[in-house]
C-alpha cells in the first residue's frame, strides 16, 4: 500500500513537472508583433504625465500639439531649455496672475524633475487648460536642447 501512495505521488509530481515546462514554452515565430505603446499614466493627482522618452521619440508631434511650458525659475531655463518652450515659472504661476497662453491648444509642463510641472500642471488645469506634465523633467529628457 505504501509502495502504492509513493508510486502515485511521483507519478503526480512527473505530471505536475511536465505541465509546467511544456506549458511555459512559447514559439516567438507565430507571435504577433510588438506594438508601439505610448507612455503615459495619470499620477495619484490626477494629472496625466508622459514620459520624456514618449516626448522626444516623437518630438516634432508634440511640438505641434502642445504649449511646452517650462515652470523652472528664469536662471534654470536659461541654462538650458528644450527648444520651443515658453518659460512661466511655477512661482510666478502660484501667484494666480494669468498666462499668456491659448487655452484651445493644450499645455504640457516640464521641470527640473517632475514635481514642479504636477504642481503648475495642476494650476492650470484649475484654470481650464488641457495640461499635461512630462514624467522626469528636464532629467530625464534626451532630446535636443537649447540655451
Amino acid at each position: 500500500m505504501e509502495q502504492r501512495k509513493n508510486a502515485q505521488e511521483m507519478l503526480f509530481f512527473l505530471t505536475l513537472v511536465c505541465a509546467l515546462l511544456t506549458g511555459c514554452t512559447t514559439n516567438t515565430q507565430d507571435a504577433p508583433p510588438a506594438k508601439t505603446v505610448t507612455t503615459t499614466f495619470v499620477s495619484p493627482t490626477g494629472i496625466e504625465e508622459v514620459s520624456a522618452d514618449e516626448v522626444s521619440k516623437n518630438f516634432e508631434r508634440y511640438k505641434q500639439e502642445y504649449a511646452l511650458v517650462d515652470v523652472r525659475e528664469t536662471e534654470e531655463y536659461a541654462a538650458g531649455r528644450i527648444p520651443g518652450t515658453v518659460n512661466i515659472p511655477l512661482s510666478v504661476l502660484k501667484t494666480g496672475k494669468d498666462v499668456a497662453l491659448d487655452k484651445s491648444r493644450a499645455v504640457l509642463t516640464v521641470c527640473n524633475s517632475g514635481v514642479r510641472s504636477i504642481k503648475a500642471a495642476q494650476i492650470l488645469k484649475g484654470k481650464g487648460y488641457k495640461v499635461k506634465s512630462m514624467e522626469g523633467g528636464m532629467n530625464a529628457w534626451k532630446g535636443p536642447t537649447e540655451k
